[in-house]
């Protein structure tokens, strides 16, 4: 499913990681503070804007998660992550 609408691209350092990630087809910027990431599209729970954010993959004990990098924790608790997710790409 490709999303369709306006892309809102985010903040500097996530977009340029997501636009690197993307670039290479996650042969680059595929870590961040040497955890591997997933690059997870949203649509915007206010704008309706499409939305990439880069999330750390973290496992323990064989489960999975995606967890927030410090600067992006404003978009959980506006809802955005958890309410609109459309796609995920590891």
């Amino acid at each position: 499913m490709t999303p369709q609408g306006t892309y809102l691209p985010s903040a500097s350092k996530v977009r340029d990681q997501v636009e690197a990630y993307e670039r290479s087809g996650g042969q680059e910027a595929n870590t961040f503070t040497g955890l591997p990431v997933i690059i997870v599209t949203m649509r915007g729970t206010k704008s309706g804007s499409i939305r990439k954010k880069a999330l750390m993959r973290v496992e323990h004990d064989g489960e999975c998660a995606p967890v927030l990098q410090r600067s992006e924790r404003r978009a959980i608790l506006s809802g955005t992550t958890t309410s609109r997710p459309i796609r995920t790409r590891s």
